[in-house]
């Protein structure tokens, strides 16, 4: 049987349902962060030009000019560039990532063919890890969530205290009212009996629904609201009052 709300009458299918579409989400973005693990090093050699297309044309530049300093290419870069047109993608390399010790145009070559480096793709490697454990701890947290209903029962003990509350009149909680007038006030208003002093005996289950729990607490909000507004008012004529006996 499904579990309907006391006050509204719906059931929580729009809850269950919404709870099973963020769960496929999330496993369909956990996929994601796995696939993306695995690709991370294709996905760095398309962003930073480090193809494989690149690589080879970096090993076939003849041994002639593979063999020599690179600073001597350096220094006549045009010439060499006519001659082998492949030296373009080891001279723009160094450019980009730093000459570091490199002597000859070869030790270059060997280290553009082992691109990318880990270093290149560390911080993306950091923020999948990030993205993949806080979607790991919302699945947690989903799947914990058995019912979304609050269950709350309804005895003797807990209307005579909830009733408790309602013994004070409007003008209890205004605050204009003086405290003898407040004493002197009849209570005819006032509910005059206790369900467990009668002999009253039952317990009874009710299910709450988030939308009507938050309406509730909303209007108790409200009211505490009004209350404290009450109160500020009427400190604020007192200071008023005082202010006038010095006149």
């Amino acid at each position: 049987m499904k579990k309907q709300c006391w006050f509204c009458k719906n059931t929580e299918d729009f809850f269950l349902q919404q709870k099973e579409d963020l769960l496929k989400s999330i496993d369909k973005k956990l996929l994601d962060c796995e696939d993306f693990e695995k690709s991370i090093i294709d996905i760095t050699k398309e962003k930073l030009g480090l193809t494989d297309e690149l690589k080879e044309k970096a090993k076939s530049i003849k041994n002639e000019y593979s063999s020599m300093t690179l600073n001597a290419v350096l220094e006549n870069k045009d010439s060499f560039l006519k001659l082998e047109p492949n030296l373009e993608i080891i001279l723009n390399y160094c450019s980009k990532y730093g000459k570091r010790n490199f002597r000859t145009v070869n030790d270059v070559i060997q280290e553009f063919i082992l691109e990318p480096v880990e270093s290149r793709y560390t911080n993306e490697l950091r923020q999948n890890e990030t993205k993949r454990k806080s979607l790991l701890e919302k699945k947690e947290k989903l799947e914990q969530i058995k019912t979304f209903f609050i269950e709350k029962e309804i005895t003797p003990h807990s209307l005579d205290t909830e009733i408790e509350k309602l013994k004070r009149t409007p003008e209890d909680n205004n605050f204009s009212y003086t405290f003898s007038q407040r004493r002197n006030e009849t209570k005819e208003k006032d509910f005059s009996y206790s369900y467990q002093q009668l002999g009253f005996n039952f317990s009874r289950k009710i299910l709450i629904c988030p939308v009507c729990l938050s309406m509730f607490a909303e209007s108790a909000n409200a009211s505490f609201d009004i209350i404290e507004a009450q109160r500020r008012a009427q400190n604020s004529w007192d200071d008023i009052d005082d202010d006038d006996d010095w006149e």
